[in-house]
């Protein structure tokens, strides 16, 4: 969750295509990291999710004002 300026009446949520279920999945370490995958000079948001099976990563596409979900036209480098 984002607050823009700091006002909770803008607040963002970043959404990722993925369900954590069964007992304890709320407890699943995410961790976020903040560096530039598009090349463009502007750190991009990276979230990992820390599964017990296996690491899941998504980015979000930092367009200036807020994130973006990523398209087919960005290229990232992880």
């Amino acid at each position: 969750m984002e607050f823009p300026a700091g006002s909770q009446s803008g607040a963002l949520s970043y959404v990722v295509p993925y369900y954590i279920l069964g007992p304890g999945g709320d407890l699943t370490p995410i961790t976020l990291e903040f560096r530039d995958v598009t090349g463009d000079g502007k750190p991009d948001m990276i979230i990992h999710m820390h599964l017990p099976s296996q690491d899941q990563t998504y980015v979000f596409i930092n367009a200036g004002t807020k994130f973006r979900a990523p398209t087919t036209k960005d290229i990232i480098h992880l």
